[in-house]
């Protein structure tokens, strides 16, 4: 369950342009979400993402590097500014039949080490197991059931972490 995929320059230019073009579309919107053990919500920017185009830059390049039809699940970003941090969490519980993945895109420009805002992935238990920093139009993909957190900006970061959440299914072989 501990596969982890990181890659430092996911997107080409021309598809970055693509996608900036289409992610001005859709607007953010402030949400908070909760988990039974923590009695304060957290509150962090969303934006839904219904673009086919977009969803299609990021299944055929997962596709490619998986060499697997995959079924996109959900596809979103999240947008963290200083204070804004996340829980731990899985995206799909550890019972669940399939292979499920999910995609973290770093959407942001210009992310500096000092901004910090990095994604924890950790064994059930919170054994740390990799810290990810989020590099400008980096990704990691890791399996939906493992535990995650990602980490708020710090004070130095004026600006928004901003990160697309693909979530996929793997149902067979490429033809």
């Amino acid at each position: 369950m501990q596969n982890i995929f990181v890659d430092e320059e996911f997107f080409s230019q021309e598809e970055i342009i693509l996608l900036d073009e289409e992610f001005k579309k859709y607007n953010w919107e402030l949400v908070g979400s909760s988990i039974p053990e923590v009695q304060e919500p957290t509150y962090h920017w969303d934006k839904t993402l219904p673009s086919k185009i977009i969803e299609d830059l990021f299944k055929s390049k997962i596709q490619k590097f998986l060499n697997k039809q995959i079924e996109t699940i959900k596809i979103y970003a999240n947008g963290n500014t200083h204070g804004q941090c996340g829980h731990p969490h899985v995206d799909v519980l550890e019972q669940t039949e399939g292979d499920y993945y999910t995609l973290v895109y770093y959407y942001h420009k210009n992310w500096k080490p000092e901004y910090g805002g990095h994604l924890i992935l950790m064994e059930y238990g919170g054994k740390i197991i990799e810290n990810i920093f989020p590099k400008s139009n980096s990704a990691v993909m890791f399996n939906s059931k493992m535990p995650h957190c990602p980490l708020e900006p710090t004070v130095h970061c004026k600006s928004m972490r901003i990160s697309i959440a693909y979530k996929f299914r793997v149902i067979g072989d490429l033809l």
